[in-house]
């Protein structure tokens, strides 16, 4: 069909949406983006009559490709973020939804709607309450909120910041997770503070994100006391320095800091990360709950003379490192407890000692927003399973050369 009669489709197009028959104006204007990919007008019609909130979605997208400034493109596209993250708490897949409604909040703080839904599918109590009490400040009469915050019991008067045990008044040192949770006393991180790992890699994995969000808020702050307990002071160096040049971070925060920095030039802290492991095959960093996954991938990856370090979850990659050294390549599935692979993948970017180690996602999660995700996170490939070992093999080769 020649490109001439695209006015032509796109009006029947739209006289059939207009009608409400939106099968025969999808079957239309997908016809008039086929021969014309980059009309603006024909993509806002088919994000109007989209099959669902994935395809609405992905065509607002591309409007906004073609012309970042596009005002309905602009206007459209926080309803269909939060349309497409309901989609997926719908289909119980909470990470997609949460990593949706977070690119929502960051459009649009105060959308009511998006908040009410984050706190649904947050896997922590304290981020549920957290979001539902962000919406009564923004509307009091909110019932939705009202009614969701009425099913947690009444918060105890302090909460570790890190591992959020309830206490009756603030302390330094948390009896539950064994944290240092304060920062005014530079001496505590001299020597290990003793507190529990698996603790600190939830906080890390909650934290986290919030902190990307918002690099100068309290969160931001006690991501770096996170890892600072966990004895790996460049991060929470590099964290504590992003946050205390915001303009809007915590005064109290920022005073904290510089106490604990003018310690650090006399007396530094002495738990870095591991250095890179020594010569020899490479190392590969394997990160899988499923035990035959990671045999699998094992035995591939020893077979073409690599070593090969395996983990069940995200929680243990931080003692890897230390025992382990820094790893030539790592290689995550994506749903796992704990950690996900995503957050895990974030880490690996945050800690400057394994920034540059390429990530291959290998994951039964297949999907465009999925792959999206993944290199958005800084993943290197993304595999589907099942696998071929020989071309997984393959690609590891492959990404190595390239880092080369």
């Amino acid at each position: 069909m020649p490109p001439s009669q695209t006015p032509s489709l796109l009006r029947d197009g739209i006289t059939a949406a207009q009608a409400g028959n939106k099968v025969r104006a999808r079957f239309v204007i997908r016809q008039v983006v086929g021969l014309e990919p980059e009309n603006e007008i024909a993509w806002l019609w088919l994000a109007n009559v989209a099959a669902d909130p994935v395809e609405a979605l992905s065509c607002l997208r591309t409007v906004l490709k073609l012309n970042p400034d596009n005002h309905h493109a602009k206007t459209g596209l926080t309803t269909a973020v939060v349309r497409t993250a309901i989609d997926a708490a719908h289909r119980k897949d909470f990470p997609t939804a949460r990593q949706l409604l977070r690119e929502a909040l960051d459009i649009d703080p105060d959308n009511e709607h998006a908040l009410l839904w984050m706190a649904g599918v947050s896997t922590y109590p304290s981020d549920s309450i957290r979001y539902l009490r962000r919406v009564l400040e923004i509307n009091p009469n909110n019932e939705r909120a009202k009614q969701g915050l009425a099913q947690y019991p009444v918060q105890a008067a302090w909460t570790c910041p890190l591992c959020e045990s309830p206490g009756r008044e603030p302390v330094p040192r948390c009896s539950h997770c064994n944290a240092v949770v304060v920062l005014d006393s530079p001496t505590a991180f001299d020597t290990p503070t003793g507190a529990d790992e698996t603790l600190m890699g939830r906080a890390i994995a909650r934290l986290s994100p919030r902190a990307q969000s918002a690099p100068g808020s309290a969160d931001a702050f006690c991501l770096g006391l996170a890892y600072l307990n966990i004895g790996r002071p460049a991060e929470a160096i590099k964290i504590f320095n992003a946050a205390a040049t915001r303009a809007d971070a915590d005064a109290n925060w920022k005073a904290q800091v510089h106490k604990l920095a003018a310690h650090w030039r006399t007396a530094p802290a002495h738990r870095p990360t591991k250095p890179d492991a020594p010569e020899g095959p490479p190392l590969v960093l394997v990160v899988d709950d499923s035990a035959t996954v990671r045999k699998l991938v094992t035995v591939a990856l020893q077979g073409a003379d690599y070593r090969v370090v395996s983990l069940a979850d995200g929680l243990q990659v931080a003692e890897a490192l230390q025992t382990h050294g820094v790893p030539a390549l790592a290689i995550l599935d994506i749903i796992m407890p704990g950690m996900d692979g995503f957050q895990v993948c974030t880490l690996l970017r945050e800690n400057p000692a394994t920034a540059k180690v390429p990530v291959i996602f290998l994951t039964g999660k297949d999907g465009f927003f999925n792959k999206l995700r993944g290199k958005w996170a800084g993943a290197a490939e993304y595999l589907t399973k099942p696998f071929q070992p020989k071309a997984l093999v393959e690609v590891v080769g492959k990404v190595l050369a390239a880092k080369k």
